[in-house]
């Protein structure tokens, strides 16, 4: 699958017509330069404003990776098995992202150093609890995650396993699952 600057603009079109705010992510790629032109080692957002219109992606989105910003929703991070089990227990209820550094098969088969992105509803869990887990809460304002299809030197690629077009586009609000996983 080819990861154009113009197919990147036109997933990132997607998020803004279902109004999830996205802005461009500089991820660095091994033996050369990030694509903000300095020598950084971390993925970093390109500048931390949303993009605002399907314009504005098709004209600035270059090769950048696409970054969510957590603004109206939180993305629960989890690692490999509390990740696992909460997905089993959310079937497809939820958007879910995958994150497997350096892997692109199965995540289920090998768990190993897979990361479970949740997309949520505000207040959805506690974060002294998800910390507990191995977990990270990403939201508010300042918050931000790569987003499908981005790759990024510590996440690797990050896929959809519950595409949120099975979820209508709408954040997973928690009804008693995550009582059970002990992070609610």
């Amino acid at each position: 699958m080819t990861r154009s600057p113009k197919r990147l603009a036109g997933i990132a079109a997607e998020y803004l017509a279902h109004g999830w705010p996205i802005t461009r992510l500089a991820a660095p790629r091994k033996g050369s330069r990030c694509q903000c032109g300095g020598s950084c080692m971390e993925a970093h957002l390109v500048d931390g404003e949303p993009v605002t219109s399907v314009g504005e992606a098709d004209r600035d989105w270059g090769d950048y990776e696409i970054a969510v910003i957590t603004r109206g929703f939180e993305v629960l991070d989890l690692p490999a098995y509390p990740g696992v089990a909460l997905n089993g227990a959310l079937t497809n209820r939820c958007p879910t992202a995958v994150a497997r550094p350096g892997r692109r098969f199965d995540s289920l088969l090998e768990p190993g150093p897979v990361r479970w992105h949740f997309y949520l509803s505000p207040a959805s869990v506690d974060a002294e609890k998800v910390a507990r887990v191995g977990g990270a809460l990403h939201h508010g304002p300042d918050g931000w995650i790569a987003a499908p299809p981005s790759r990024t030197p510590a996440t690797g690629r990050v896929r959809w396993n519950v595409h949120p077009m099975q979820t209508q586009w709408r954040t997973y609000r928690p009804t008693g699952v995550f009582d059970t996983l002990g992070i609610a």
